[in-house]
């Protein structure tokens, strides 16, 4: 009989030993699909000063191995919300990990999560401001090992072109038709509304924009089209420090997945500023078209002559 009490004493300190590292059933349903990773974990990051870069829309395949290893990332951000999120790497997969992140002393805990993704992943959601932030995963067990994909989802940093005085030089750059990605995950935000009434477009501008310029002389005559799946806005104006009150051109003629178009003949020589614009407010990417400046005797855009010499 003291045996048997002695073997039951052994088991239940293993029951234990077990429970500890061991959690209940997760309540949610873990993803088995691996997202297809864009950035491939480099060691030795077990700490903020070996952190590898992380930037919003990235997806990292890593690995905590061996037991007990840290993971760690850079977040550099111009502010707003940012989602971190592990999942399921390849076989054999870590299946439980933990998200810290640390401010930009790497020490100073700002967010932190355990089970908040599938499964019993991580998932930590944070309103940033803006600065350089550190993000940590580890394994929920101190002998736990295994591969993981860790998700950054962020809004983009501003554009450089989201407002005027960035403006993209059209002729410098050689551009004739070229893709924007008008919204929020392009790095645009909606920086010059025009008036609901009385404005060179008929209607407000409550979207998304992105400036460019382009040189004309007097006389030059320019067309310009903007396409794409959103309602879009298209107008110049001649002062990059009073774009609102300055329009020469514009146009909002269509609707969702329309094409909108502007036709100018220079007034005076000098820079413009073409506004690729959007009225919803969400924006979508857009593709515009600039036919070459002309002059006004040929005006008829029947025969152009080369934009770049």
């Amino acid at each position: 009989m003291k045996k048997f009490a002695i073997a039951m004493l052994v088991v239940a300190a293993f029951a234990v030993a077990a429970h500890a590292e061991s959690k209940p059933a997760p309540e949610k349903i873990e993803n088995d699909i691996v997202l297809m990773a864009s950035l491939t974990e480099v060691e030795p990051n077990n700490t903020a000063a070996t952190a590898n870069a992380i930037a919003g829309g990235d997806i990292y395949a890593a690995a905590l191995s061996p037991a007990a290893d840290q993971d760690w990332f850079v977040f550099t951000t111009a502010g707003g919300a940012a989602t971190f999120e592990t999942g399921a790497g390849p076989a054999t997969a870590a299946g439980d990990t933990k998200v810290y992140v640390y401010s930009s002393n790497g020490t100073t805990q700002v967010a932190y999560d355990d089970d908040g993704g599938a499964g019993l992943y991580s998932l930590v959601n944070y309103n940033f401001a803006a600065g350089t932030f550190y993000v940590k995963v580890i394994h929920y067990s101190a002998t736990g090992t295994g591969n993981y994909t860790l998700t950054c989802a962020a809004a983009a940093p501003p554009a450089g072109n989201d407002v005027c005085a960035g403006a993209i030089d059209i002729q410098d750059q050689s551009l004739s038709s070229w893709v924007v990605n008008l919204n929020a995950a392009g790095g645009y935000s909606n920086n010059y509304s025009l008036p609901t009434t009385g404005s060179c477009t008929g209607y407000s501008t409550p979207g998304p924009d992105a400036i460019y310029k382009i040189n004309l002389a007097a006389g030059e005559a320019i067309m310009i089209s903007e396409a794409g799946a959103c309602d879009m806005v298209l107008w110049l104006a001649t002062d990059c420090a009073n774009l609102l009150t300055t329009c020469v051109a514009g146009a909002d003629a269509g609707l969702t997945g329309g094409t909108e178009s502007i036709s100018y003949t220079a007034a005076n020589a000098g820079t413009y500023y073409l506004v690729v614009d959007a009225y919803s407010a969400a924006g979508c990417p857009v593709t515009v078209t600039v036919n070459a400046p002309v002059p006004q005797e040929d005006a008829s855009f029947g025969s152009i002559k080369a934009m770049f010499r």
